[in-house]
């Protein structure tokens, strides 16, 4: 199944909370490796950086940029175990992409937003078209294939509707299978494997006429998914995805 997924550069909607089972969204993502084709390794979730704002006055920020419009997600921003954590993405002017996760409660919630550097906010989980929006208000500019990469890998990770597990990978060693597999499930594994194998690699970038085409896998519950990203070097963005598999033995995500 092959579907095509469309991003205008201005998107005027207003951004909603999404409090995310971490059952479904758990992980972290590597560093691109700069090189002509770009490559980058998961599990996803962005890199965190060590540079900017400590954490307490991004959390301040960022709870208050919320408020008006989702108060809710700012709350939770500002609960006790909730962490925020930027993510490393020195590509994006004046802005920055932060991890909120909450383990408190039953499942815990997650959620990406994007900071501005005067307070604006926006909410990307589950919105391709908000983080699109987010790389026109920046004025972001692709000029190399590490960059591309990086630019896709934090879309995917970000823009995660987190309604079941989903994750970048690099490999079908990453995807994440039931502990316990029956003779059926065994099979439906090793066949998917099959189907796969010599296909899912970390991310790559390949320079076009007008920017890059990238190549991102992803996991999103029982399917994996190919993803051909068409990103232009002033950032228009235009996601294909391929549903490869779709019948994997997963956990049941809460």
């Amino acid at each position: 199944m092959r579907r095509t997924i469309h991003h205008g550069a201005a998107v005027g909607a207003a951004a909603l909370c999404a409090l995310l089972a971490l059952g479904a969204c758990d992980g972290g993502s590597a560093t691109p490796t700069p090189t002509a084709t770009a490559a980058t390794t998961a599990p996803p979730g962005g890199t965190p950086t060590t540079d900017g704002p400590q954490e307490d006055d991004v959390t301040t920020r960022l709870a208050e940029a919320l408020r008006a419009e989702d108060p809710a997600l700012a709350d939770l921003v500002t609960s006790d175990g909730t962490t925020v954590t930027p993510l490393d993405t020195p590509w994006l002017t004046g802005w920055q992409v932060l991890d909120v996760l909450a383990r408190g409660g039953s499942h815990g919630s997650r959620a990406y937003v994007a900071l501005s550097d005067d307070d604006r906010a926006v909410v990307l989980a589950g919105s391709p078209d908000a983080f699109v929006d987010l790389l026109a208000q920046a004025d972001v500019r692709v000029e190399d294939a590490a960059t591309a990469a990086a630019v896709v890998d934090t879309y995917l990770d970000a823009t995660r509707s987190f309604t079941q597990w989903s994750q970048r990978i690099a490999s079908f060693d990453d995807v994440r299978l039931r502990p316990r597999l029956d003779a059926d499930a065994q099979a439906a594994a090793d066949a998917a494997r099959a189907a796969l194998d010599g296909q899912v690699a970390p991310t790559t970038a390949t320079p076009t006429a007008d920017g890059f085409d990238v190549v991102a896998w992803v996991q999103d519950g029982a399917t994996v998914a190919r993803h051909t990203v068409r990103l232009t070097g002033d950032g228009e963005l235009e996601d294909s995805v391929q549903d490869v598999v779709t019948d994997l033995p997963v956990p049941i995500s809460r």
